[in-house]
């Protein structure tokens, strides 16, 4: 049977080599023993033929140095924890030939072909966690998470100062939540007042090594982003933070640029430039891990991302382990006590969550907190 197509190049390029270390065998001897044609074998020692890769190199949808570029690429977001899908790979290739201003049909199967002609990557069944949180503690999952942590900041000599957790909160604005109170003797089913207002606001944060953060984003849930629900502060020279809206109130793809390349970029910029390496830990959301546009722009600005193990913020996420939690207390207390102050007709705006939040964060957000999470 004729060797296949896949392994042919391979079974040439070793008679050529049993050629050279046995010089006294004839080339039809060889050839047969490596089941070749005399004349395959012929033409190739004289150079009359080239290798089926090296023909058809100009019909290949992608050079050789940008199929290194993939390559390079694929196994740098692995060992980040950020593995990607099929889907990726195809926006790189429509990267690269948007890059270069010629478009070519991309075939359904060739992320399959590209991945067999290079051995240094596979494909793999991705294996889920189990959603109860309990189950994901496994110290093997955190030792890899924190070796992978410390290789990237010794192989980028990354500050403290330069290492950064981002993460986000959300809010029901009206709703606040029970406790203990004082009441009348004898009294049933005592209650705490609540506006019950429901519209959702998602904070984004971001800490630092050395006890620092940068101003927060403000996500409403809205349709439009109305400066007037605001107007009890001077945005434009207040630059505590910063506001947009999506429909839900949730972060989007196109939210979570931004956020990058106008709020966290140039707010952690060191002083040396954006040569100098910063460091990104965040969770596997779909806005960071599936947004092509956020990674590059992170390998342009030196900005590497660390991805956390899934179902472990609980214990891996600074932000979410020593800060969110006492910012969700004081947030409680600032509404009740703004409730209590504007009964009983008073119904909350979008414009009195910012005043709210600003204070409970003041609280929560210190050095010391920063540091001890």
């Amino acid at each position: 049977m004729a060797p296949k197509k896949a392994n042919r190049e391979g079974i040439i390029l070793d008679a050529l080599q049993h050629r050279i270390d046995h010089p006294e065998l004839s080339v039809r001897k060889i050839a047969r023993h490596f089941s070749l044609s005399n004349t395959t074998l012929q033409n190739r020692m004289q150079h009359m033929t080239t290798p089926a890769s090296k023909a058809h190199e100009q019909q290949q949808l992608l050079s050789k140095v940008e199929e290194c570029i993939i390559i390079d690429w694929i196994i740098d977001c692995d060992d980040r924890g950020i593995p990607l899908r099929r889907r990726h790979v195809l926006d790189m290739v429509y990267q690269l030939q948007k890059g270069r201003g010629k478009l070519s049909e991309i075939g359904k199967h060739w992320v399959d072909r590209f991945i067999s002609r290079h051995a240094e990557i596979q494909l793999k069944v991705g294996k889920t966690l189990d959603k109860q949180r309990s189950l994901a503690t496994d110290p093997e999952i955190f030792k890899e998470h924190l070796n992978r942590y410390y290789n990237m900041r010794c192989k980028y000599h990354i500050k403290p100062e330069n290492s950064w957790n981002t993460d986000e909160k959300g809010f029901a604005m009206g709703l606040g939540g029970g406790g203990t109170i004082l009441c009348r003797t004898g009294r049933k089913n005592p209650r705490i007042m609540q506006d019950g207002k429901r519209s959702w606001v998602t904070v984004v944060e971001a800490i630092s090594g050395n006890g620092k953060s940068i101003p927060p984003l403000i996500i409403h849930a809205s349709s439009a982003h109305l400066m007037g629900h605001h107007s009890n502060i001077n945005y434009e020279k207040d630059t505590d933070a910063y506001f947009t809206h999506s429909k839900a109130g949730y972060t989007t793809t196109a939210i979570t640029l931004d956020w990058l390349v106008k709020i966290f970029e140039p707010k952690t910029r060191p002083e040396s430039g954006i040569k100098e390496h910063r460091m990104l830990v965040l969770d596997g959301h779909s806005s960071h891990v599936n947004n092509i546009e956020f990674i590059e722009c992170c390998i342009k600005m030196n900005i590497h991302l660390i991805c956390l193990p899934a179902h472990t913020t609980h214990v891996l996420q600074p932000l979410d382990i020593g800060i969110f939690s006492p910012m969700g207390n004081s947030y409680q207390k600032e509404l009740e006590d703004f409730l209590r102050d504007h009964r009983p007709n008073w119904a909350m705006h979008k414009g009195d969550f910012y005043p709210m939040y600003h204070k409970a964060r003041a609280k929560a957000m210190s050095e010391r907190n920063i540091l001890s999470a």
